[in-house]
């Protein structure tokens, strides 16, 4: 069988930094052996797979244990604490160009065919502050704020505007690809860290920072603007952030789907056969 696994939130450099633990780091090397067990074809990692001292290890490490299956990923806030988003960003870019089995898909030029009737597209998505129930009222500030560099550089309105775009920069991406993968492909999967809505988002994360750092409305605007010209494409939405567990269809051809992955155990989110016909895809999410 043929079939592509969802992983996230694995923050791998938990078990290898903390070496005094052997109980944890033989959970991870467990897990990894299941995923082998279970030997997808292709695997999917959603973000927040280390902080950025570590991500580069951790990613190499999945890419050796994996091969020669491929490791579509995006990356998480948590990827770039301690660093910033562009010097990040630039690492993975580089670290992709020596590692074939490693493709991260917010540098993607072009979807990517996983079979002739399914493709990918993805971007690691931020909140971009615009569901915030009034302006920049935070009650409660997010770690990004002190560990990522852009946002550690800004003020207060500086950091509003921070959010603005770079949830415009991961709508724009997405628009532009998946306006591509809908010409292409009957079912198209899309990758990201942070839910493009607010329906996805646990209630109590809401209400603690106030909607402005759980979705990025942008982002799902621009998902369902392409949607909505392609009412038989199919479109499988896969996030987390949040915590969360969660499905929600914004349109009859979108299926939102948030998993609530537990630090320090990780698990497969999901299992995605790839052999599936179009009609046996949609009876399974759109039922």
């Amino acid at each position: 069988m043929r079939h592509a696994v969802w992983l996230t939130d694995l923050r791998f450099d938990f078990c290898y930094e903390d070496e005094t633990n052997p109980d944890l780091l033989a959970r991870y090397e467990e897990f990894l052996e299941h995923v082998l067990e279970v030997d997808p074809a292709v695997v999917l990692l959603g973000g927040d797979t280390a902080v950025s001292s570590r991500l580069a290890f951790c990613l190499k490490h999945l890419a050796r244990v994996l091969q020669p299956r491929p490791v579509y990923f995006v990356l998480g806030n948590e990827d770039f604490w301690d660093s910033s988003i562009a010097t990040v960003r630039r690492e993975v870019s580089e670290l992709c160009t020596h590692h074939a089995g490693l493709r991260y898909l917010s540098a993607a030029t072009e979807p990517v065919a996983l079979t002739k009737v399914i493709g990918l597209v993805g971007h690691d998505g931020w909140p971009d502050g615009r569901f915030a129930k009034n302006d920049m009222a935070t009650s409660a500030l997010p770690q990004d704020y002190e560990r990522i560099g852009e946002f550690r550089a800004a003020d207060k309105s500086g950091r509003w505007q921070l959010l603005n775009t770079l949830g415009d920069e991961s709508a724009e991406h997405l628009r532009r690809l998946l306006s591509k993968a809908v010409e292409r492909f009957q079912v198209v999967l899309l990758l990201t860290h942070v839910p493009p809505w607010l329906e996805l988002a646990p209630h109590a994360m809401t209400r603690q920072y106030h909607n402005d750092h759980c979705a990025s409305r942008s982002a799902g605007e621009a998902i369902c603007s392409v949607m909505q010209t392609a009412p038989r494409c199919r479109l499988i939405v896969l996030c987390s952030h949040l915590h969360g567990e969660a499905e929600y269809h914004p349109l009859p051809n979108i299926v939102a789907l948030s998993e609530n992955p537990s630090r320090g155990y990780p698990c497969i989110m999901r299992t995605i056969d790839l052999a599936e016909s179009y009609e046996e895809l949609s009876k399974e999410f759109f039922a």
